[in-house]
């Protein structure tokens, strides 16, 4: 299999979150991936009463439905982890095993470097417009079809 350079970019990204779950550890990373995907489904359950909440003060254009949603995601995740990281800090007292420890936190880095580039994805193509004809040729990256179906069933909001 040939790695075209968007496979390349894709890989080392992901690489590089893995490398930062092993030096940060696993509760850090379990904590930004319990952070992530509780802020996406619980803006996924109020995202309806957020557009009417917020359409009188950025109204109401084809941008409306991204600004909420993602910003929305942003901003609790940032209140999630500060929870979470309260939470943790009263049980930093735990020993723990330094290669179980970076080894999971190279796990749950690489699948929190796939959420978070999915989620970055999604921002482009909602924020652009990317026509069909360029996804197409996006989804022959084999790396970035795998991607590609992880912002359309975790991070997209639909139309």
């Amino acid at each position: 299999m040939i790695l075209n350079p968007l496979d390349i970019i894709l890989t080392a990204s992901i690489l590089t979150a893995g490398l930062f779950g092993k030096y940060s550890g696993f509760n850090m990373q379990f904590n930004k991936l319990l952070s992530i995907l509780l802020s996406i489904l619980i803006t996924k359950v109020i995202f309806i009463e957020l557009i009417i909440f917020f359409i009188p003060y950025i109204g109401l254009s084809a941008q409306t439905k991204p600004i909420v949603y993602f910003m929305s995601i942003t901003i609790i995740y940032f209140v999630l982890r500060f929870i979470f990281n309260f939470i943790q800090s009263n049980l930093e007292n735990l020993h723990k095993n330094k290669l179980i420890d970076s080894t999971l936190g190279i796990i749950v880095g690489l699948i929190n470097g796939i959420i978070f580039i999915s989620i970055f994805i999604s921002i482009i193509f909602y924020s652009f417009k990317i026509n069909d004809n360029t996804t197409e040729r996006l989804k022959k990256s084999a790396l970035f079809n795998s991607i590609y179906i992880t912002k359309t069933v975790l991070v997209d909001y639909g139309e």
